[in-house]
């Protein structure tokens, strides 16, 4: 459908008028999805009368499940059990069923964009620089060095006269579930009065090379320990051994409260709202922390804040290594160094995380 070159066709009102339902599309990892949450929010606000759908993984529905704006959730499973070319045209004729009028599409995947073109969306809009472009018929330049939730915020330039993005909501909310609440708030064995200081370390990524070194972890834990903090760690299964290395060796666990493995997303909420600090390698759950209010330290390796992906909060600070040449080495990471020195996070030292620590309490 040709649209003419009129990038601002959405302010005028008859288009407006012709749009009933939209869907937004961001199918990417968990960080991406919880910083396109205020870009939901605020094309709900836009647009208060329409049905708003948004698609996305697994994940992405445990994450935005009881959001008061998203009338609903299409989960496509790309890696598991929707993978492959047949369950793509399944999901084509799902959403040409659903007749959606427009699709914005912060995903900047060839797959989510053909997906909007092959299922005749009238209106699609998505990034300049998504590897897909050539099927949106409206698209939104890709700004660099500034953060995420910001970025995503300009396809409302769309849609608003004199636009402004300090005008903007930014907030980020996650329901309140009373019964989920209390039950975190009895694993961490809060007490009225208790006024110990609780500390969440998330000791995983998706990227092995964003992984700080363990031994480092275990000694920031030691640290900590020493100062009296309960020290709450999260992290995949497999990190397992950092926490059970240090309880090894004090062969006392009273302030450490080992929860690799053992959390879904809904309990790290729950488990977040009674945080003093959380220390995390640049991972997703680092951005539920700052959306939250948690002061995070965030300890970044191979990638760098100006990618747009710094914890969003202004408590918050990034632990980087000084002088290496050759960050970044990829917009994600990597599963391996490519030069083989992990200078990235190898010089980046206890100290530095623990100092910036001091600086937050």
């Amino acid at each position: 459908m040709k649209m003419g070159n009129d990038n601002n066709i959405f302010q005028n009102q008859n288009y407006m008028n012709q749009i009933n339902k939209i869907l937004v599309i961001q199918t990417a990892f968990l960080g991406d999805i919880v910083l396109t949450m205020p870009l939901i929010n605020n094309i709900k606000s836009l647009f208060p009368n329409k049905k708003l759908v948004v698609l996305t993984t697994p994940t992405g529905k445990e994450i935005l499940a009881g959001q008061i704006n998203i009338d609903e959730i299409i989960v496509y499973d790309k890696n598991g059990k929707d993978k492959g070319f047949f369950k793509f045209l399944e999901f084509v004729n799902i959403l040409k069923f659903l007749h959606f009028d427009l699709a914005i599409v912060p995903h900047r995947s060839i797959r989510s964009a053909l997906l909007t073109f092959i299922a005749k969306i009238p209106y699609r809009i998505g990034f300049r620089n998504s590897q897909g472009n050539i099927f949106f018929n409206f698209m939104i330049n890709y700004k660099k060095n500034i953060p995420e939730i910001e970025r995503n915020l300009y396809f409302l330039e769309k849609f608003i006269n004199n636009f402004d993005i300090q005008k903007i909501d930014t907030k980020i909310t996650f329901p309140y579930h009373n019964e989920l609440q209390k039950k975190n708030n009895d694993l961490l064995d809060i007490k009225n009065g208790n006024s110990q200081k609780i500390i969440g370390i998330h000791v995983g990524a998706k990227w092995n090379t964003k992984k700080w070194i363990p031994e480092k972890f275990i000694e920031l834990i030691r640290q900590l320990d020493k100062k009296n903090c309960k020290i709450v760690v999260f992290g995949e299964s497999r990190e397992d051994y950092i926490v059970n290395n240090y309880l090894v060796m004090k062969n006392d666990s009273r302030n450490i409260l080992n929860l690799i493995g053992k959390t879904n997303l809904q309990d790290l909420i729950a488990i977040f709202r009674n945080l003093s600090l959380y220390v995390s390698n640049d991972s997703g759950p680092m951005h539920i922390a700052a959306a939250i209010g948690v002061p995070v330290i965030a300890i970044f390796g191979p990638t760098v804040p100006s990618f747009g992906f710094a914890p969003y909060n202004k408590k918050s600070k990034v632990i980087e290594a000084k002088n290496v040449s050759c960050r970044p080495c990829g917009k994600h990471g990597n599963k391996f160094c490519p030069r083989l020195h992990f200078n990235c996070m190898n010089k980046i030292e206890v100290e530095h995380v623990f100092d910036a620590i001091k600086e937050i309490f």
